[in-house]
């Protein structure tokens, strides 16, 4: 018999705690205050965009296909993205999001951010500073669902936030795309959701050579007609098949508004 408090011999050890753990649920909880919300803004809208929006317009010959769709948001959105690259979000803000962003300052930036950007305190500072709430798939204060996180942390907002997604994860150079489930179990965390996809074009072709020769490639952002939560009847499977269903086709749409021709698909929504 085993003695007292051990495990038995054939019983499995219990897995450790994830370090970071408690430094993440602690960082997200000081998102959103009042002073952190001021410095976000005050770095976003008024120092890093003031900067880098000229630079993108100098770097590049940027058309912004729909942007008048962003001059009447009311409430809650997001914004699926295509994704080729690590950067092109952040472009895709600077050029069409950016001057609403001035006086409509929920429109602010946010990235979840993973391991790398919670591994310190210096770099948890920054990401409070930037409001980049850390997202690590089973840590956190619910272990089975990294949603759940999200969705904790849309709850606590006083302002609705402009939350951009980006469905297909980094595709590179490739034509082809998966729209993954995880924009219509984000999509659901609010049935007032108005949900804008995002399309690009020009980002995948791009040569950085061409950019330090200053050729200024063009890059095309296409904002598609948005859709409401509160307009999709099904639910379960069939709730998340009908969002990636109609993310997939705003893309489309949207770049042949544009003149420009949609990537392909690949599979299902996963």
């Amino acid at each position: 018999m085993a003695g007292r408090g051990r495990p038995s011999a054939g019983a499995a050890p219990a897995p450790a705690a994830d370090p970071l753990a408690g430094a993440i649920d602690r960082h997200n909880a000081r998102l959103g205050t009042r002073l952190q919300r001021a410095v976000q803004v005050l770095l976003w809208n008024f120092l890093l965009g003031p900067v880098l929006h000229p630079l993108l317009r100098l770097l590049f010959r940027v058309h912004v296909s729909g942007g008048g769709r962003l001059a009447v948001l009311r409430g809650p959105a997001m914004f699926p993205t295509q994704h080729f690259h690590e950067w092109d979000s952040l472009a895709v803000w600077l050029a069409s999001t950016w001057p609403y962003a001035l006086t409509r300052w929920h429109l602010v930036p946010h990235a979840f951010v993973g391991r790398l950007w919670m591994r310190t305190p210096l770099l948890r500072g920054m990401s409070w500073a930037l409001g980049f709430p850390g997202l690590v798939r089973g840590v956190g204060a619910d272990k089975q669902s990294a949603f759940a996180q999200v969705r904790r942390w849309l709850a606590g907002r006083t302002q609705p936030p402009g939350l951009v997604i980006c469905p297909t994860g980094a595709i590179g150079r490739s034509r082809e795309y998966t729209v993954h489930a995880g924009v219509a179990h984000l999509a659901a965390c609010s049935r007032e959701m108005r949900v804008h996809p995002v399309a690009l074009a020009g980002f995948a072709e791009l040569e950085w050579r061409d950019v330090l020769r200053l050729r200024r490639p063009r890059l095309v952002i296409a904002i598609g007609e948005p859709f409401r939560v509160a307009d999709i009847g099904a639910e379960g499977e069939q709730f998340v098949a009908e969002v990636c269903a109609r993310v997939r086709t705003g893309w489309e749409n949207a770049l042949r508004e544009a003149g420009q021709c949609a990537p392909g698909r690949s599979g299902e929504a996963q």
